[in-house]
């Protein structure tokens, strides 16, 4: 996220895209986004949000796979 930040603040034709790589990241729930009101905080919440859903998501895959009943 720190990336796309500093990326977007330069003078750069590509640098709208940036924006793009944390919410790839951290889809499908990120896409939330497209619901949230119109903020530059909201972006902040949907990349938070997906990243936690994500975490949990792959966590629960870990301890799912790793028992040994």
């Amino acid at each position: 996220m720190v990336w796309a930040l500093v990326v977007s603040s330069l003078d750069n034709p590509d640098a709208s895209m940036a924006g793009v790589i944390p919410l790839f990241a951290t889809a499908p729930v990120s896409l939330v986004l497209l619901v949230l009101p119109d903020h530059v905080s909201m972006l902040f919440v949907a990349v938070g949000l997906g990243a936690l859903v994500n975490a949990l998501f792959i966590g629960w895959c870990a301890r799912t796979l790793s028992r040994t009943d």
